[in-house]
């Protein structure tokens, strides 16, 4: 076997086996595993190479000491002061929680042992021994120091890295671990630029957890934080701040800078609904990190961390005016600094500038959650026109047009990046010159993309038909995205589905399209497509629930969906059942809540909703997301006597799971 397939496989399974750790209650075993596997490798790119046994070694040396590895926080001399000081701390909400768990099954230790559990996780594993002398019951603990003996716990499980790439994977699968990367869509991006693959497996699971957490929320108001399942936002942070500090990732820091941002605001987010006033406490705290980082002298000028910066108080915190007047403030720069935007690396910077604001003045990433409020909650609908400034957002991107292809017409820069697209695979006997439009597109095709995205955009500001829009979607953007989609990072092809399903949304609201219309433009893009696009299937789970007498086109998208040609990889036919599952359950919700007379009044599509998920769990018996929502909607049904079932048969299947399926 080929040695770096090999070395792919063990990533592969290393990564499988943390996570059973995990979730088998056994969390310091694998955080010792990713703390090794770190240490080991943080200087992969150093010119002096020392022997990876001396290296191995010298971690084992050390492992019984008190000295801190990767992750921990600074020693805390009196563990027990500091955890009744911590204890104290607590507001009179959670000391009530705390104190009443009494009255439920769980046991008033347990309760104790898992708040003991997440300190724990915050200081590393040998502050945990140092503990154990005040809990009564600690059986959920690696209570024996011999549980995480390097030599019969950590020592099998460790192999020797080639290149900093597979570094930079094992990094992306230890915050996986943590519950500490942010949502799927912002990770797609910043992976691409990793310029790494993870595991089909792990793929799997990023998809299934991204879709779930709306499901959940959909059955009934999510009463968890995902962020901080297993482990705390102090203790992500730390490791965060850690990553970013690794000389050997040097060249990557931005993006780790941006991974560690956007799972912080992604942790605001979940807090807001449960816990509002330490919501605004942390996100004070993200903003204060924000500027500390563009103030250092490297980054002060950085356009795409102020990008980021814009996107997230537009997108993730609402405040619209502060992340309209940070684009504004971006514009302003390069308007001012010209020189520092004229080489062909800063142009990518700049269409990424441009792009994103669009992104957020068309409000693109909350497309699906505002359709899912006017279907469920009859909320409003707000045009788009009403939105945006299409005045101003066209002198941006002319602005930018012009800066980037002077003296060249818009059609004419169509044309060249369409050809570009089009053209053969690139050879170093095409390249012209250095500095030549024609090669820096060929060889970076995501920018070429990128530009497309600003085109249509372009277009439908100048007030072009739709009809007009759709013709370029389905004639020359589909075609080209079915030719290159393996070459690219999916975001901004998914960038562009998104636009031309926001424009079609939006035109079925104003009566610029009729219900059929709509329908027929949606088939002809399903039957172009030449792979099941997340996006389209999406948006088709949640339209077909808002059609009026909806019936034989619901059937009949289930059987194409089922049936889809283009559905032949194994790992496709998850992403086409889950969005069947998702059709299913929203149609069974939307009836549900219109039956205000009687709530539990089953819909009728609730024995369909679980006829897919046993569908679902008998393809992928292993994977426990599907078995703990599976007990959520089974716990939330008219009839609940199913869960018990649900939870033996889950605990078959998943035997390493009995923490979680259990709490």
């Amino acid at each position: 076997m080929n040695i770096n397939v090999l070395k792919g496989f063990l990533e592969y399974i290393f990564q499988i086996w943390t996570c059973v750790l995990r979730d088998a209650g056994y969390c310091e075993r694998a955080l010792g595993l990713y703390q090794t596997m770190i240490e080991l490798h943080m200087n992969l790119t150093t010119d002096i190479k020392i022997d990876f046994s001396e290296r191995l070694e010298t971690i084992e040396k050390t492992w019984d000491t008190d000295k801190l590895r990767f992750g921990e926080q600074i020693e805390i001399e009196n563990p027990i002061s500091y955890i009744d000081n911590e204890l104290s701390l607590l507001s009179e909400h959670e000391n009530h929680l705390f104190n009443s768990t009494y009255q439920s099954w769980i046991l008033i230790e347990q309760a104790r042992i898992d708040f003991y559990q997440l300190k724990i996780l915050n200081h590393g594993i040998h502050f945990h021994s140092k503990l154990l002398q005040s809990l009564n019951d600690s059986s959920q603990i690696d209570n024996d120091i011999l549980n995480i003996s390097f030599q019969r716990f950590i020592r099998p499980f460790i192999f020797e890295l080639n290149d900093q790439r597979q570094f930079l994977q094992l990094i992306i699968y230890y915050l996986y671990y943590l519950n500490g990367l942010p949502q799927l869509t912002i990770l797609q991006e910043i992976i691409n630029k990793f310029k790494i693959s993870l595991s089909n497996h792990l793929q799997e699971q990023l998809f299934i957890d991204n879709e779930f957490i709306q499901l959940y929320s959909l059955i009934h108001s999510i009463s968890f934080i995902r962020t901080e399942k297993n482990f705390s936002m102090e203790y992500i942070s730390k490791v965060y701040e850690q990553i970013i500090s690794i000389p050997s990732l040097k060249s990557y820091q931005i993006e780790f800078i941006l991974l560690y941002w956007y799972y912080l605001a992604a942790n605001i987010l979940e807090l807001k609904q449960q816990n509002p006033s330490l919501s605004k406490v942390r996100l004070k705290s993200l903003q204060t990190i924000i500027k500390k980082y563009l103030s250092l002298e490297e980054y002060r000028t950085c356009l795409r961390l102020y990008t980021h910066y814009a996107r997230l108080e537009y997108e993730y915190f609402q405040r619209i005016n502060e992340g309209r007047r940070i684009f504004d403030l971006c514009l302003q720069t390069i308007r001012t600094n010209s020189i520092n935007f004229s080489s062909y690396d800063s142009y990518g910077d700049l269409c990424y500038w441009l792009s994103t604001s669009l992104i957020c003045e068309f409000n693109l990433n909350h497309l699906f959650d505002n359709m899912l409020k006017i279907i469920l909650e009859n909320s409003k609908f707000i045009s788009i026109d009403k939105q945006i400034n299409k005045e101003k957002l066209c002198l941006s991107i002319t602005f930018i047009l012009n800066k980037l292809f002077p003296n060249i017409q818009f059609n004419d820069i169509i044309t060249l990046v369409i050809d570009c697209l089009k053209c053969r695979k690139f050879s170093k006997w095409d390249q012209k010159t250095d500095q030549d439009w024609s090669t820096y597109l060929r060889q970076n095709i995501y920018v070429s993309f990128e530009l497309l995205f600003i085109f249509l955009n372009y277009l439908y500001l100048l007030n072009d038909p739709f009809d007009k829009l759709h013709s370029i979607i389905l004639n020359s953007i589909i075609p080209l995205i079915n030719e290159q989609r393996n070459k690219i990072n999916q975001t901004i092809i998914d960038y562009i589905l998104r636009f031309y399903l926001s424009i079609l949304w939006n035109e079925l609201f104003i009566e610029h399209l009729l219900f059929n219309q709509c329908t027929n433009y949606l088939k002809q893009l399903l039957e172009n497509i030449k792979w099941p696009s997340i996006i389209l299937l999406k948006f088709l789970s949640i339209y077909t629930c808002f059609l009026p007498l909806y019936g034989n086109y619901v059937k009949e998208y289930e059987q194409t969906i089922l049936s889809y040609k283009y559905n032949q990889k194994n790992e496709y036919h998850l992403i086409t059942k889950m969005f069947i599952l998702q059709m299913n359950l929203i149609r069974h919700v939307k009836i549900q809540k219109a039956n205000v007379i009687n709530e539990k009044l089953n819909s009728g599509y609730e024995h369909r909703v679980r006829h897919i998920l046993r569908q679902l769990i008998q393809e992928y018996p292993y994977y426990v997301q599907l078995w703990l929502f599976y007990e959520y909607f089974e716990r939330y049904s008219p009839n609940n006597n199913r869960i018990k079932s649900v939870l033996y048969d889950a605990m078959q299947s998943c035997p390493w799971e009995k923490v979680g399926l259990f709490n």
